[in-house]
């Protein structure tokens, strides 16, 4: 339509004008895309209407005239024209039978190209796909997240889409109408538009948005089944790199790159296994290069780690040094940048990875810059990376970091992180321990007091439960939470915690080949001495925190139930969390368990004056799995004890002899426990009473029954391992038949206990406590009269100094 000419309405009031001539200037200022000066200038030549440029924008307001899109049309623009130009189509679009300039649109996707990106983890971005990935109980992260390679994630399986094209099909509003523009001379049709060719540049733009953003679930959306596998296999070579990395921080090479890392080697043994070996068929753990070549041409071999365990001694380090001045010796600087640091650089130079970056479906550089310009992200990264790891030098340089910058780490648990990667081996209770003892800033007392509970509601020691669980039972993530159901494995099952495998063992990675992330049964075994010697450290060690000496008094976040009548949230205590963990030891553990394990755990809570008169509410029938024919409510208040005595007879009929004898000590110490403990007491409350307290420790009294039976376990730990396939689980120093009949006549000599009857006990308190102990953690010194060690198998053995303790 042709703008009329020397159209005047001289006589028409000011006002009334404006509506007149409200078509002519739609039609300069809309379609032809006028600029407003033009448009003043133009009406008050040609139509001797004389208004400034605010006058013109009131109205225009008030015609709710908008001459560029609203953010949401742009949108759906951009999109449609994005899936028109990966199909290889140039694109012409009108909104509202009105032409759009195309480089209005390609203005708009230069400058939302140019938009920075941060890291910002988000859990609500990844609910899909974590069920196969790191998890949620740590808090969202990034790079942390990619434990696990493309054949295991199965993105078909996590997001229910077929992934036919890179881009989601986008819908055009009826407004909205998408064409193919004629070709001409200079712009043939089979070439793409400068439009086209930004947008092909955005997508990958955005895909890294998404991933900065922790939108795991739309940016594997957002992709093909091929640029989906690309993706997750680049990020998890990148997790495996930055593992490595951090657990050899200080010992291994200063670079670390795709061929050296062998994931060549190993895409080419999956490409040869794929399909064939079943999750049990994995190969014995071997580091030969020559034995992988071998591997590949038999992949029907079986690969299985060792079944003996290896373990961990701590000693007291009395060497001091003396620092040399700093200017001296300018060549001993550090021999690689921080830590943080080398994550950019890998992330830059990509040399940790066998894909090239021309091949990743997002913008690598985005990425980068990303990372490098989110320093408290980074930093939380790359402690992650550390206590995964287990190098206890570098989580402790990183805390330190976090502490003296009083980093931002909200939704962060390194507690709950360093346990699910326990290993009583490499680091025992040492990761731990810095979290745990290290002095504190004033805002990380408070910090740590908060995170001592995740964001799924689970205590520390609930963690040290599902350590036990997830590393000598069948039980699975949804047996333990219902918020866990989906999750196919447990976290931190790359990891060992009697040091058998590791995420960059031979066995494991092969697993991860055949497409089965979560550890098959074969390859447990039940809950040992190092297993268990580990988790008892760590809880020691809470014990003896200022700061979370009173967070054992916090009901448990898992095993939660509620009343289908009354609809009651039945939360347990900690012990009460403890019998029912030995439970399902007990039915789905392994057939020579025996609970000695559990055994442990109990006498150190006790120790630890965890209070065994403590009721909770709770119903048999839901915790034990099984079904009752009562109407009504079925739950009871119940103490520990009380809660043992209802395990169903059914079950523990097919329990193994040694496992029933088993259950009846861990019951028996429950009954001995609450029977010596006053129905109303609660020793932490208490002022200091000398009566109720030892003499050496001045903490409470154990009955004398179980202060020996303590230090006897302590011991035991300390001393014996199994050797060799065959071996008794426990040394003949323990008669666990003969230490059950004790128990029930109540025979405070112990005469089932060879430690004891033998005197190769040193002193100890009736706390429980050795006399000559310097640590919390007892050491082979403090505990015993004679050498009687059986762990001098040095293959096997790690020597480690002490936690730091106490604050």
């Amino acid at each position: 339509m042709a703008t009329s000419r020397n159209v005047s309405y001289g006589d028409v009031p000011f006002q009334e004008r404006w509506e007149r001539l409200k078509p002519i200037i739609t039609q300069l200022y809309v379609n032809e895309n006028k600029k407003l000066a033009e448009v003043v200038a133009k009406m008050k030549e040609e139509h001797g209407f004389d208004a400034v440029e605010d006058q013109y924008k009131y109205h225009f307001k008030k015609w709710k005239i908008k001459k560029n899109f609203s953010r949401e049309t742009k949108r759906k623009l951009l999109d449609k024209g994005q899936e028109r130009a990966d199909a290889g189509k140039r694109t012409a679009f009108s909104v509202r039978n009105k032409p759009v300039d195309s480089k209005r649109l390609l203005r708009e996707v230069k400058r939302d190209s140019k938009r920075e990106i941060a890291l910002k983890p988000t859990a609500s971005g990844q609910l899909a796909i974590q069920q196969f990935l790191l998890g949620f109980q740590f808090g969202p992260s990034i790079f942390m997240a990619w434990n696990m390679p493309y054949g295991v994630l199965a993105p078909d399986r996590i997001l229910g889409t077929n992934h036919g094209s890179p881009g989601q099909v986008v819908s055009s509003p009826s407004d909205i109408m998408a064409s193919t523009p004629p070709a001409n001379a200079r712009s043939p049709i089979s070439a793409p538009s400068p439009l086209s060719k930004a947008l092909a540049m955005k997508r990958p733009i955005d895909r890294a948005r998404l991933f900065t953003e922790g939108r795991f679930d739309d940016l594997i959306k957002s992709m093909n089944k091929k640029e989906a596998e690309v993706m997750s296999s680049w990020l998890h070579q990148f997790w495996y790199f930055a593992f490595k990395a951090a657990k050899y921080w200080g010992v291994g090479p200063p670079t670390r790159t795709a061929a050296r890392l062998g994931f060549e080697t190993w895409e080419d043994w999956s490409s040869r296994t794929q399909g064939i070996a079943e999750p049990d068929d994995i190969a014995h753990n071997t580091a030969s290069p020559e034995y992988r070549v071998e591997a590949a041409r038999k992949p029907r071999e079986l690969f299985q780690p060792s079944p003996l365990c290896r373990w961990s001694i701590h000693y007291e380090c009395k060497i001091s040094y003396e620092e040399s001045p700093e200017e001296s010796h300018k060549e001993n600087r550090p021999w690689q940048p921080p830590f943080q640091e080398t994550l950019v650089s890998a992330l830059e130079s990509n040399d940790f990875s066998s894909i090239k970056s021309s091949e990743l479906p997002v913008a690598v550089p985005q990425i980068v810059k990303a990372t490098a310009k989110s320093p408290d992200v980074l930093l939380r990264e790359a402690l992650g990376f550390a206590i995964m790891g287990r190098n206890v030098e570098l989580t402790e340089q990183l805390w330190d970091r976090f502490v003296s910058e009083a980093a931002e780490i909200r939704d962060f648990y390194p507690l709950h992180l360093a346990i699910s990667f326990l290993d009583g081996v490499t680091s025992c209770c040492n990761v731990f321990s810095v979290f745990v003892c290290l002095p504190p800033a004033e805002w990380t007392l408070r910090y740590l007091r908060d995170i001592y509970v995740n964001n799924l509601g689970h205590t520390v020691l609930d963690s040290l439960m599902i350590s036990i669980l997830k590393s000598h039972t069948s039980t699975t993530p949804g047996d333990v939470d219902e918020e866990l159901r989906h999750q196919k494995r447990f976290a931190g099952e790359e990891v060992d915690v009697c040091g058998r495998w590791d995420a960059d063992s031979e066995c494991f990675r092969a697993l991860l080949n055949t497409g089965e992330g979560s550890v098959p049964m074969t390859w447990k075994h039940k809950f040992c001495h190092t297993s268990s010697q580990a988790i008892c450290h760590c809880i020691m060690l809470i014990y003896s925190s200022e700061i979370l000496f009173d967070r054992f008094d916090l009901p448990s976040g898992i095993f939660l139930k509620h009343c289908s009548e009354c609809g009651l949230k039945m939360q347990l205590q900690p012990l009460h969390t403890l019998v029912v963990t030995a439970f399902h030891l007990a039915n789905n553990g392994c057939t020579d368990e025996d609970l000695f394990g559990m055994l442990a755990c109990l006498l150190t809570l006790l120790y630890c004056e965890v209070d065994p008169t403590k009721k909770a509410d709770v119903s048999a029938e839901s915790l034990f799995g099984r079904s009752s024919k009562a109407t009504g409510c079925t739950h009871e208040r119940l103490t520990p004890a009380e809660l043992a005595d209802r395990v169903p007879t059914e079950y523990a009929e097919v329990w193994s002899e040694r496992t029933r004898t088993g259950w009846e000590i861990l019951r028996l110490v429950l009954w001995i426990s609450q029977s010596s403990t006053s129905e109303t007491s609660d020793l932490r409350d208490q002022e200091y009473d000398p009566e109720a307290c030892c003499d050496y420790h001045e903490i409470p009294k154990m009955s004398p029954i179980l202060a020996t039976l303590f230090a006897a376990v302590q011991t035991e730990l300390l001393t014996y391992r199994r050797l060799r396939e065959g071996d008794p689980w426990v040394s003949e120093n323990f008669d666990l038949v003969a230490l059950s009949r004790d128990l029930r006549e109540g025979d405070e000599n112990l005469p089932s206990i060879g430690l004891v009857q033998k005197k190769l006990l040193k002193p100890f308190c009736s706390c429980g406590m050795f006399l000559d102990q310097r640590h919390v953690i007892a050491s082979c010194d403090d505990a015993c009269e004679h050498y009687i060690s059986n762990m001098d198998d040095w293959s096997r053995t790690k020597f480690i100094a002490f936690p730091y303790e106490g604050l």
